[in-house]
């Protein structure tokens, strides 16, 4: 009977093994876009639900194609688990970070409204500003520009996505290192 059991739950153990590799970014151990993703879209169901507020911060790291150019693609990855460990120390438990591709990170905030997401977002470029890896001669560092958008009642995910994003943008437009606040009204 034994003998029966250990084959199902070998493949029980491989598959959930498998699905999570599948939601989780290899380079920083961070979940992904794909995590990230389901992640938004049970959020938006939920904050139509019970009328929770919600925010979305995009976060891209500036200037770093320059970082990878100049010095390695080593030390680019090396700046991006870094990065990764600071955002994970600059959030709360209840938040999530994701690296939502290349040199870009999202985290999403429960419970939080647009002024505490701001202040969220500023203190991760705090926590980026303070990384610095030293490449012999010289010492990289790296800044991050930041866009947020407190989700409106019933918008979609893609919707709440597109606004972080208008707002990221408007940051990288704005000097970067810096962050814009896509608001529901007036912008």
């Amino acid at each position: 009977m034994l003998a029966a059991a250990i084959c199902p739950i070998r493949n029980a153990c491989l598959y959930i093994s498998i699905e999570q590799a599948a939601l989780t970014d290899s380079l920083t151990g961070v979940p992904n876009k794909r995590a990230m993703n389901e992640v938004l879209a049970r959020a938006c169901c939920l904050g139509d639900r019970h009328g929770e507020d919600y925010s979305l911060i995009l976060c891209d790291l500036d200037h770093f194609k320059a970082v990878n150019d100049q010095h390695g693609h080593v030390v680019g990855d090396h700046i991006l688990k870094l990065a990764a460990v600071e955002l994970e120390k600059a959030v709360r438990n209840s938040d999530s970070v994701y690296r939502f591709g290349g040199e870009e990170f999202a985290i999403l905030l429960p419970h939080t409204d647009e002024i505490h997401a701001r202040a969220v977002a500023d203190r991760i470029r705090e926590y980026i500003g303070t990384i610095s890896v030293n490449c012999g001669e010289t010492d990289v560092s790296v800044t991050t520009s930041c866009g947020v958008a407190q989700r409106l009642p019933d918008e979609t995910a893609d919707q709440w996505l597109a606004r972080a994003d208008e707002a990221l943008y408007r940051a990288k437009d704005h000097g970067r290192n810096c962050t814009r606040v896509f608001a529901a009204i007036g912008n």
